[in-house]
C-alpha cells in the first residue's frame, strides 16, 4: 500500500523513471542484464512508487525483503522504531515474525505484524519529514540503492541458475527474484515453477 503522503502521480512516477534510468543501463551494462528487465520489474513490483510496503513486508522500489536488504549491506528497520516488532526474531533470520515473513492475508493485501507496523511508521515519517528521511532509515527505499541490491541479487540468482543447469532467461529471473530460489526448479528436463510463499 502506498504512503497517501507521497505524490503517485503519472508525472511523479514518470520523472522518477527519467532519473533512475542512467543508473539503470549503468548497472545493466556492467552486469549483463537488460535494462528493460530492471525496468519491467520494477513496474510489476512497486509500480515506481518507492514508498510501496507489501503485506509480507517487502519494501521500496524494488519491493526488498529485510533479510535480502541485509545480505545486500543496506540499512533495514528490521525492528519498526516506537514498537517491538521485528522482521527477523533471530541474528541470522532463521525465524521470522509470525506468519513466518508471509501475508497474514494476501489475497486481501492484509499484512503481517511487521509490515502492518512498517506501513503506519512510513507513513508519519513521510508526513513529518519526507522519503529522504525514511531512506536513511531504511535503504530499501532509497531507490538507487535498492536497484543496485536488485541487481546484485539478479547476478547471483542468475550464476545459481547456470550452476543448476536451469536456463537463464528473464521469465526465470523474475519467477525466482519473486518466490526465491526453490521457485523456480528443473525436474526431468523441464523447467517448474512454484507458487511464492510471500
Amino acid at each position: 500500500t502506498e504512503a497517501p503522503s507521497y505524490k503517485s502521480t503519472a508525472e511523479e512516477k514518470q520523472k522518477l523513471k527519467e532519473d533512475l534510468t542512467p543508473h539503470i543501463e549503468g548497472l545493466a551494462e556492467e552486469n549483463n542484464l537488460d535494462p528493460l528487465f530492471i525496468k519491467a520489474i520494477i513496474k510489476i513490483e512497486s509500480d515506481w512508487n518507492p514508498t510501496v510496503i507489501s503485506c509480507a513486508g517487502a519494501a521500496g522500489i524494488v519491493q526488498l525483503m529485510p533479510h535480502t536488504g541485509r545480505e545486500k549491506g543496506l540499512k533495514v528497520l528490521n525492528t519498526v522504531p516506537g514498537t517491538d516488532i521485528s522482521y527477523c526474531l533471530d541474528k541470522n533470520c532463521n525465524k521470522k515474525v509470525d506468519p513466518d515473513g508471509r501475508c497474514a492475508d494476501r489475497k486481501n493485501d492484509v499484512p503481517n505484524a511487521y509490515a502492518g507496523e512498517l506501513r503506519k511508521y512510513r507513513d508519519s515519517k513521510l508526513a513529518a519529514e519526507g522519503l529522504l528521511a525514511l531512506a536513511e532509515e531504511d535503504e530499501r527505499f532509497d531507490n538507487e540503492k535498492a536497484v543496485k541490491a536488485f541487481v546484485e541479487t539478479i547476478v547471483r540468482m542468475r550464476n545459481y541458475m547456470k550452476e543448476n543447469e536451469i536456463p537463464v532467461n528473464n521469465d526465470n529471473l523474475a519467477a525466482m527474484y519473486n518466490g526465491g530460489y526453490k521457485n523456480v526448479y528443473l525436474e526431468d528436463n523441464e523447467i517448474k515453477y512454484r507458487s511464492p510463499s510471500h
